[in-house]
């Protein structure tokens, strides 16, 4: 019982540091925006409730914080944390290397529209995960608190499932 306890504070404050991790925004959208952006490392893209993201995003070592909708027209991720408490889509394949945070909060729901890749990333899942095709997990660990839709689950990395997962 004590390690369940543990388990579930542990889990708590690891959610609620993903909600406050946004920082200081080097730039705030709270409406709609075609821009492009190229985030490097220290630069954080903040989107807030009523803030739309139209244009093409590169993730290079920045970190997006989505309160809103995240919806790219293209999206390259080489490196960096993605932190969503609201609502994420994703127009093709992902990968996330070594170094590099995805966080999807309660209540909140990301789409891919291709596979997720996760190269020694790490994943944590306390929403709904909708994955056109499959997660590939070659490396890096998957924590999942709530509910993963997909074709398949592969590779060898680690995964910790206290949810539901989905495969067809």
């Amino acid at each position: 019982m004590k390690k369940i306890l543990s388990l579930i504070g542990f889990l708590f404050i690891i959610n609620s540091a993903a909600k406050a991790q946004c920082g200081v925004c080097t730039v705030n959208i709270n409406d709609i925006d075609t821009s492009s952006y190229t985030l490097t490392v220290g630069q954080i893209l903040c989107i807030d409730s009523n803030g739309v993201v139209k244009g093409n995003v590169i993730l290079n070592g920045g970190v997006i914080c989505n309160k809103g909708i995240f919806k790219p027209e293209n999206f390259t991720c080489t490196l960096g944390e993605i932190t969503n408490n609201g609502n994420m889509s994703f127009p093709g394949a992902i990968t996330l290397s070594t170094g590099s945070i995805l966080n999807n909060g309660v209540s909140s729901v990301i789409n891919f529209a291709g596979t997720l890749t996760i190269s020694g990333a790490n994943f944590m899942n306390n929403g709904v995960m909708n994955i056109e095709t499959n997660i590939q997990n070659n490396s890096g660990t998957v924590l999942n608190n709530s509910i993963i839709n997909c074709q398949q689950v592969l590779g060898a990395g680690t995964l910790t499932n206290n949810g539901v997962i989905n495969s067809n």
